[in-house]
């Protein structure tokens, strides 16, 4: 997977063999000059195909968790992960956790990398901003060069120490428990970016039930990718709460502040 050609010349790429067309008619008497150029040309087509570049890898992936960008996650795995993981149910297990903890954002930090051959293994900061507060873990993240490219090694360890899907660990239990977290009283606000069909009409709507500056409800919506999964807003303004009730928008929720500890955790008090 070549996860580190940039944007534009990614897509532009179609565009070199007509190029090169257009030179070898231009240039059919001038044969050295032409074998010139593809020669002085390789080094950048190689840049372009394989990348041995690791820290790139590790941010990217980075990236990908921050952004959750679930399927770009995915397909860096080895494709006998993608196999053995099916794409739907790696997203569906990975949304469900940061869903039960109501997570707002995830930040992600790139540590120390130790490369080997063809593994490497580099340590991570993973920062959750939930309801709860914020809960932080450093898993380390192994990768594998395959046939000229790197591939992360997936592992559920990478989300939390000893999640499951489906599950939240009783380890992440246990440091909700010790954080002494307090209930929320005031209503949420989240919205499923993908159905904001009207960008500007939902931007105005959800400022005017939030109190939140404009600028800061476009950047948290913007902090992930447009997906079919709700995200955070803020919270309802009380006088907002008439209005509310008569939105026809598509895509937003009103998030019940009563849901506290979540349910998963309950078995493991």
């Amino acid at each position: 997977m070549n996860t580190f050609t940039p944007f534009f010349p990614r897509y532009l790429m179609p565009v070199i063999p007509v190029f090169v067309l257009l030179t070898v008619q231009l240039l059919r008497k001038k044969q050295w000059l032409i074998i010139v150029l593809v020669i002085l040309t390789l080094p950048f087509f190689k840049s372009s195909i394989i990348s041995d570049d690791l820290p790139g890898h590790t941010e990217a992936v980075a990236h990908f968790i921050r952004s959750r960008a679930y399927k770009e996650l995915h397909r860096s795995f080895p494709l006998t992960q993608q196999k053995e993981i099916s794409q739907t149910d790696f997203i569906e297990a990975y949304e469900t956790f940061l869903d039960h903890l109501f997570t707002r954002s995830v930040s992600v930090q790139v540590g120390d990398i130790k490369k080997d051959g063809d593994t490497a293994q580099s340590t991570y900061t993973i920062a959750y901003h939930t309801r709860f507060g914020t809960l932080t873990h450093q898993p380390t993240l192994t990768f594998e060069k395959i046939q000229e490219q790197w591939h992360l090694v997936w592992s559920w360890d990478y989300v939390w120490p000893d999640f499951q899907p489906r599950s939240l660990s009783p380890d992440l239990c246990n440091t909700l428990a010790d954080q002494n977290f307090k209930t929320e009283t005031t209503p949420e606000i989240w919205v499923i970016p993908r159905l904001m069909y009207d960008w500007n009409k939902h931007l105005n709507y959800l400022v005017d039930v939030t109190g939140v500056d404009m600028l800061e409800v476009n950047r948290r919506l913007r902090l992930s990718i447009p997906d079919k999964f709700p995200r955070y807003v803020g919270q309802l303004s009380p006088e907002k709460a008439g209005k509310i009730k008569e939105n026809t928008l598509p895509g937003i929720y009103l998030r019940d502040p009563n849901i506290g500890f979540p349910q998963d955790c309950l078995k493991h008090q």
